[in-house]
This record gives structure tokens, C-alpha cells and sequence, in this order.
């Protein structure tokens, strides 16, 4: 059952793609190795291979270079291949359309970016005749992003004033090394009320000396004229203030190494609106913002916020 299953998997793999019921074949070819090939890319713009030597000169060993012969003729076809870092969730799919007024397929490609922050290797190899049109096309996420972000500012905006700016909200960093730091933004009436800063998991100490006092745990609260005394931490703004550059980055033009984030919670409130340079691999930084956790409510003496929603 298991050979079966595998067998029926590879074919399925190896049959063409046909999109949009267009007759031109354009076939995924699916071998292990190939995100090792070239240097990262746009995914809309795949670099085309027009002879053997171009493939070994993408950096294909041996092996790899045969198998691909197995599949491809390049006397008939060409090669389109691309290279990506994104999302585990991100999807490029072949697109098969007709000019107004044209004679012949256009080629491009759609790039659906992932929701997930586990950055991976994404390669992807096509064959298509030699006679077909390849346009290159930007990433329909971009609109998509900031229709999202917009949608999302318009859910907060209802859901601010229905607790009358009564909220608070987490914002969260780590680093490779283990340290990780939290602050909370307390707002009451749409204003700032309270900062609260604190780190865990912090690298291990040298052992105390005798009599060396106990270190003191890192951490504080500000209220009133303190706010903002300290340089470690979130700022203490709104999240009104925070959301203000969400609509900048959503719609902004990216570099081939850049990669955009944009995601909500389940209550539909924007947590994330960021971008970061693929280029890096450990501590990567991030232009925008990262919301970790919004509870909605005033907070009571106990802590809890009074007819609590907590959207993580």
C-alpha cells in the first residue's frame, strides 16, 4: 500500500501542469537538491535556462544535472527556475493567460506567501516550450496585504471603542542566545497608563562569589511622570500610535532579499506588519511591528481586565 501510495505521489509530481485550460505545457519538476541551486530571488521572476551549461553553472552536480535530463529536452523546452526564502506555508503557482489582442499564452507566476514565521529554503524548477511567453509579474500579496491591514485597523477601531480604550497589550522579543524580554503597554482612555518591562531565560551567570549579593531580577513598572524613563523595552504608545506605520510597509515596493509578514488573530485584530531581509539568518530585524497578545477590558484590582477579551 505504502509503494503504491509513493508511486502514485511521484507521478503526480511529474505530470504537466495545465492552468487555465491553456494548451501549452508547462511541467513542475520536483528533485531533491535544487534549493541549493543559485541565490535567492524574487519567486515572480524565475531565471530562464536555456542550455546545460547555464544548469551546471547555477552550481548542479553531476547527479542532479542527469536527472534533470532524464526529464527535460532542451532542444524543445527551456528551464525556469527560482530560489526563495519564505514561510513553510508559501505557495508559487504557474499561470497560463492570454494578452488582449495577442496571439499566444503569457507565462507568469502567482506567489502566495505563507502566514507562519519559520523561514525556509524554497526552490522551484519548471519546464515550458521554448516558444512560450514568460511576463514577469509582481506578487499579488501586495494589494492582498493591504486590504488585510486595512480590514484589520477597521476591526480595532470598532473594538477600541466598544471597551472605551480600555486595553493593554504584550510585546515580545528573543534573541538566539535565549533571552527574551516582555513588555506590556497598559492604556486606560486611550492613553498610556502603565509600562511593565521583564526578561527571562537570561545566560547563565559566573557562579557567586562568597558574600557576593544575589543579582537583582531585571524588571520594572511606570506609571505617571515615569513613563518612558527607561531605555529597554517597547515604547509606551498606543496602538493606535503603533498601527500607524502598518499601511506604509503593507504597501511598500520590496528588494528581491526583502520578505513581508502580515497577520491578524482569530478576533481579526492586526498582530503582525513587518519586513525582513531574507540575507540574515540569526536575529533577524524586523522593520514594522509584532503585537504578541491584546486583551481588551479594564483592568481590575486583581489584574484581570473587567469583561476581559484576550485576542492573542
Amino acid at each position: 500500500m505504502f509503494r503504491r501510495s509513493m508511486q502514485l505521489l511521484i507521478l503526480f509530481a511529474l505530470c504537466p501542469v495545465i492552468v487555465d485550460g491553456a494548451e501549452p505545457e508547462v511541467r513542475r519538476i520536483d528533485l531533491p537538491g535544487l534549493s541549493a541551486l543559485g541565490r535567492p530571488g524574487k519567486p515572480t521572476e524565475p531565471v530562464e535556462l536555456t542550455s546545460w551549461d547555464a544548469v551546471k553553472a547555477l552550481g548542479a552536480g553531476e547527479d542532479l544535472l542527469q536527472a534533470i535530463k532524464k526529464q527535460v529536452d532542451l532542444e524543445q523546452e527551456r528551464l525556469l527556475f527560482v530560489r526563495w526564502q519564505g514561510s513553510g506555508q508559501d505557495r508559487l503557482e504557474p499561470v497560463l493567460t492570454t494578452e488582449p489582442g495577442g496571439d499566444g499564452a503569457v507565462l507568469t507566476f502567482r506567489h502566495q506567501p505563507g502566514r507562519t514565521r519559520d523561514l525556509r529554503q524554497h526552490a522551484a524548477m519548471f519546464a515550458v516550450p521554448r516558444t512560450l511567453k514568460l511576463a514577469h509579474a509582481e506578487p499579488a500579496a501586495a494589494n492582498g496585504d493591504v486590504a488585510l491591514v486595512k480590514q484589520a485597523l477597521q476591526q480595532w477601531g470598532e473594538q477600541r471603542d466598544k471597551f472605551d480604550g480600555n486595553y493593554l497589550y504584550t510585546v515580545s522579543t528573543s534573541s538566539f542566545s535565549g533571552l527574551r524580554t516582555q513588555t506590556t503597554i497598559t492604556i486606560r482612555n486611550n492613553k498610556v497608563f502603565r509600562r511593565t518591562f521583564q526578561k527571562f531565560m537570561q545566560p547563565a551567570l559566573e557562579p557567586l562569589r562568597p558574600g557576593q549579593p544575589e543579582p537583582v531580577p531585571q524588571g520594572w513598572d511606570e506609571e505617571g511622570d515615569q513613563l518612558g524613563s527607561h531605555q529597554e523595552g517597547a515604547p509606551a504608545i498606543t496602538l493606535d500610535a503603533l498601527y500607524e506605520k502598518a499601511e506604509p510597509i503593507a504597501s511598500r515596493k520590496l528588494e528581491a532579499f526583502e520578505k513581508r509578514y502580515v497577520r491578524t488573530n482569530k478576533q481579526g485584530l492586526l498582530t503582525s506588519c513587518f519586513i525582513i531581509d531574507t540575507r540574515i539568518a540569526d536575529d533577524v530585524p524586523i522593520d514594522g511591528l509584532v503585537v504578541n497578545q491584546i486583551t481588551l477590558g479594564l483592568p481590575q484590582p486583581d489584574g484581570q481586565p473587567k469583561d476581559a477579551e484576550t485576542n492573542r
